[in-house]
């Protein structure tokens, strides 16, 4: 049996998150905690326990949904995922936000806006013993052009 089973809560732990899950916002509130604070909390269509939403993770869904209207957040989907974080200088189990839509590219199929790496020099084998001759321009050291030029 897990400790954390025997505490029941309303709102989501760390503990509660064993993998980035993909989940869709049904609803947002503020609410009074036990300890007599008020925080926002967002609800989800995939459990009934809220998150108690803090900074780092309001502006993340802020970020990805390009808007810190909680009203146009009700339907879009975000990641719950396990991650340590740090709260007051010291490294726990924590959740964070993170954006479902694959990153996007930079038209090489890279993440990031970086540059792909150049291509690799070909093997010798690659490289044609021959290359084919181009007809059309004549070569200047071919004895035969030579000849043609002065027959003119």
């Amino acid at each position: 049996m897990n400790i954390d089973s025997a505490f029941p809560s309303k709102y989501l732990k760390a503990s509660d998150i064993t993998e980035s899950t993909i989940v869709t916002i049904r609803g947002f509130d503020i609410e009074a905690l036990q300890d007599g604070s008020e925080k926002p909390v967002l609800y989800f269509e995939e459990t009934e326990k809220g998150l108690i939403c803090n900074k780092t993770n309001a502006a993340m869904i802020t970020a990805i949904l390009k808007t810190g209207e909680t009203d146009a957040w009700i339907g879009k989907q975000i990641i719950l995922k396990p991650e340590r974080v740090q709260y007051m200088n010291q490294m726990v189990a924590g959740i964070r936000v993170g954006d479902p839509r694959p990153p996007k590219t930079n038209g090489f199929g890279l993440a990031g806006g970086r540059k792909p790496a150049a291509p690799a020099a070909p093997a010798d084998d690659d490289v044609p013993s021959e290359w084919p001759a181009d007809e059309g321009i004549p070569d200047p050291g071919d004895p035969m052009t030579a000849r043609m030029k002065n027959k003119k």
